[in-house]
């Protein structure tokens, strides 16, 4: 007679109980300042073993405690809680199998309120100069540049190096 034989083969996959990991978590690409409410936060996640693609998560707090869980991308655009001042924006990783990260945390100043710019007098030399004397304060993000209109020259965006400051303040 015959004889039938039968063979089976088996595979193992060892179980994936390795968290994934965060090598970077910036807030708008490391600024330090941000003038919207809504950020982009941006990520560098990995996982060996299940991964990071489809059904991966990132769960988002601006407090550590009321968590916000999405769909795993490398950028989000997320809302700050409103008010200047520094903000910290927590995240966590989940990867395929469901292993999740320890927390990670970035911070920026969000800063919403323009400079105040004080009363404007002028000083004229003929042939010379004009000289134009003002207070610009900004008490979170300083001030970085100035734009200075006059009916002799177009609008110019001038670095602060061009002026004489005296500086009051912090900023």
């Amino acid at each position: 007679g015959a004889t039938a034989q039968a063979s089976q083969i088996f595979y193992y996959q060892p179980e994936d109980i390795t968290p994934p990991a965060c090598s970077s978590f910036k807030i708008n690409y490391g600024l330090a300042y941000a003038p919207s409410q809504v950020v982009r936060l941006s990520f560098e996640v990995t996982d060996s073993d299940s991964g990071m693609g489809p059904g991966a998560k990132v769960s988002l707090s601006n407090d550590g405690a009321t968590w916000q869980k999405l769909d795993y991308a490398s950028q989000v655009l997320w809302p700050l809680f409103p008010g200047d001042g520094q903000k910290t924006v927590f995240a966590r990783f989940t990867d395929v199998a469901g292993n999740e990260s320890e927390v990670y945390s970035a911070k920026i100043i969000y800063d919403s309120t323009l400079p105040t710019i004080g009363a404007i007098s002028q000083r004229f030399r003929p042939r010379s100069s004009i000289q134009i004397i003002t207070t610009i304060t900004d008490s979170l993000s300083g001030i970085k540049t100035a734009y200075i209109t006059s009916s002799f020259y177009a609008t110019r965006r001038l670095p602060l190096n061009n002026f004489t400051l005296q500086s009051t303040g912090s900023g």
